[in-house]
């Protein structure tokens, strides 16, 4: 059963790469993008983001069902008599969920590398100059080379965590609701909403990248437009959109202040693993409690 599922996954990640290169490249009619790695940024966007949607999915549908399981087998209340039975229980579910993703999580780390890659070359360019041509056009003032190497470092290093984070939430989250609903229809039911509401806020929010890699940013205030940003860079495409140098240079030119989006970015990150560390203890701290 395991296998096939994972056939499934892989043959709808080609498909996905399938079509993302048609997109791309407008039914092979042009190129992929203006440069070479600008092409390939534009082939992977697609296909990763459809390998974090469908990795969000499965550790919160599976990561709840720890405790269920446990339920089932009636062997819940002797773990939460322990000192650390349900505490450990929920921490060692919580690799194994990983563990099951694996392959999801290699894919979208495979991508990340491969964008990285081309971003180190994209550097060379111009003599080595590139990267301070693009920091010219920044709103609010041309930005120093030092302090714009910086937050790119920052907004890369962002979009690495990101998908450990964010995954880690998701499961926190999938545990906490199993642990304050006992009964297990309704526990299934609300973690049904959760990967609704995960899902469709992933879509929308990576469609507003999609618009900003179009060069396109909503009519809204700086604020607003702000916080649009940094919901499609964290939430939405977990930081793809600031991988790529060329793309983000276009939040940098359209955005106020948008060179900072990359070090928001990143204490979002921490927050977010901060956030579901939080949730965690508060599902074992639930998980402890008697009913």
């Amino acid at each position: 059963m395991a296998c096939v599922w994972r056939r499934r996954q892989v043959i709808l990640i080609v498909i996905l790469l399938c079509v993302s290169t048609l997109i791309a490249t407008r039914l092979f009619t042009q190129p992929a993008g203006v440069t070479p790695t600008q092409g390939l940024w534009h082939i992977f966007y697609l296909p990763t983001i459809g390998v974090q949607v469908m990795m969000s999915a499965i550790l919160l549908l599976i990561g709840g069902r720890t405790v269920s399981a446990e339920r089932r087998r009636q062997t819940w209340d002797h773990l939460r008599v322990t000192t650390t039975g349900a505490e450990q229980l929920l921490r060692v579910r919580l690799l194994a969920v990983f563990y099951r993703v694996r392959i999801l999580f290699a894919l979208a780390y495979a991508a990340r590398f491969a964008i990285l890659v081309t971003t180190l070359i994209e550097f060379s360019s111009y003599g080595g100059e590139y990267l301070t041509r693009l920091l010219s056009h920044a709103q609010g003032g041309p930005v120093s080379p030092l302090v714009g190497g910086v937050i790119v470092a920052a907004a890369l290093t962002a979009a690495f965590l990101l998908p450990l984070t964010q995954s880690a939430l998701d499961v926190a989250l999938s545990l906490l609701l199993t642990t304050a609903i006992p009964n297990y229809p309704w526990s299934v039911m609300g973690q049904m909403v959760l990967v609704t509401v995960r899902v469709v806020s992933t879509i929308a929010l990576s469609i507003l990248g999609l618009l900003i890699l179009q060069g396109g940013l909503p009519n809204l205030p700086a604020p607003l437009a702000w916080i649009s940003v940094l919901g499609a860079v964290v939430m939405g495409d977990q930081g793809l959109l600031m991988m790529q140098i060329s793309q983000s240079d276009v939040v940098w030119e359209k955005l106020p202040y948008g060179i900072l989006i990359g070090g928001a970015a990143l204490l979002l990150t921490l927050m977010q693993a901060a956030f579901a560390s939080l949730v965690m203890a508060l599902a074992v701290r639930r998980a402890e409690r008697t009913e």
